[in-house]
């Protein structure tokens, strides 16, 4: 009997603090929450990064021209966030025609950084369409996102991707 008491006490320890997370994450209603600052390896004139959190899908951030994988745009938070969502619009207009017209993200890795500057990656899969698309994500004590660009749709001619939004939703 002593050994099972010890053995749910240990296991109440290891497992607990997470077991908690994970509930609480679950019952949270995710709140959009604005980065503090935003850069970008590289902006198009009249495309900088910023427009990723403008809340228009109409406008976007684009790498200069000429590049297109490796690129990425960073956002840093003022204060420690837990990351439950994000929503990635890629592209440069809701309208598939416009959509089409120019360079898509297809495949991206969102890095993530706590202040003690422990990184976590996610790999992020966008479909070939117009409109915004949902990640679920649960990473704790986020101060810094930065989105790379992988992959793309018809980045053939000098075209490179654009990304239109970047939501971030927190645990409140």
């Amino acid at each position: 009997m002593l050994a099972l008491l010890a053995l749910a006490a240990w296991a109440a320890v290891q497992y607990g603090p997470r077991l908690v997370d994970a509930v609480r994450d679950k019952l949270a209603k995710p709140v959009l929450t604005t980065p503090g600052d935003l850069k970008a390896s590289s902006a198009a004139p009249g495309h900088p990064a910023r427009l990723v959190t403008d809340g228009l899908s109409n406008r976007f951030w684009a790498p200069a021209k000429g590049k297109s994988t490796g690129q990425w745009v960073e956002m840093t938070f003022d204060q420690p966030v837990r990351v439950l969502e994000m929503i990635v619009t890629g592209g440069v207009s809701p309208e598939q025609d416009l959509y089409l017209g120019a360079g898509r993200p297809a495949d991206l890795v969102v890095s993530m950084w706590t202040p003690a500057d422990v990184r976590t990656d996610q790999r992020l899969h966008l479909s070939d369409h117009a409109g915004p698309q949902n990640f679920s994500m649960a990473v704790g004590d986020v101060t810094r996102i930065r989105v790379t660009i992988e992959s793309g749709y018809d980045l053939a001619q000098g075209r490179v991707p654009a990304i239109a939004e970047i939501e971030v939703f927190r645990r409140p």
